[in-house]
């Protein structure tokens, strides 16, 4: 992505790991197995090389729509866990992520890639931009080392919070699950 700093030369920047939650197939290996984390990575890989406009869009037109589909959840969810990331993170505001990525959310082509790089742009301050495509957030201060490493802090803090209530969601699951088979059993004692 580029941003114009205030000496009008450009800054370079890979764009932050936005989607702390996307493009991980947990829900269709936990509710369909093995099959269901292939068919969701098909799905993904499709859209990545074939779902693009050209040729063969009318090939790649099904698997786009439904890695859209797939993806709506977790885009969100995203935003979400990279706002309370921002909560603990100097210099970043986190009603102004949430604004962001509300506004700019339909910037982008993609449904559900406006979300969580909206939010990113707004936690830091910054404008994300890919040229022709889309300008996400407003450049309330300039591009630069520490705006990523702010970025960094942020989609670590996220990831681990994401990571926190998944192995507390399991652990709570899988307690419910074994009550469920005690219960069962000393039924039919």
């Amino acid at each position: 992505m580029r941003q114009s700093n205030s000496l009008g030369t450009l800054c370079h920047v890979s764009a932050p790991p936005a989607r702390v939650l996307s493009h991980r197939p947990h829900i269709p290996t936990r509710q369909l197995g093995p099959l269901g984390a292939l068919g969701y990575r098909v799905v993904n890989t499709l859209d990545s090389r074939v779902g693009y406009h050209g040729k063969y869009e009318w090939f790649g037109k099904p698997s786009a729509r439904v890695d859209d589909l797939i993806n709506l959840a977790p885009a969100r969810l995203t935003a979400l866990a990279l706002t309370v990331a921002a909560l603990v993170t100097p210099d970043c505001d986190a009603a102004r992520g949430i604004r962001v990525a509300w506004r700019d959310c339909s910037f982008c082509e993609s449904p559900n890639a406006g979300w969580p790089m909206g939010a990113m742009a707004g936690l830091l301050g910054v404008r994300l931009e890919k040229e022709g495509h889309y300008a996400l957030g407003d450049a309330t201060w300039p591009l630069g080392p520490r705006s990523i490493y702010t970025g960094h802090r942020i989609a670590q803090l996220a990831g681990g919070l994401v990571t926190l209530v998944a192995v507390a969601t399991c652990t709570y699951l899988h307690r419910d699950s074994t009550l469920s088979l005690t219960t069962a059993t000393d039924r039919h004692s």
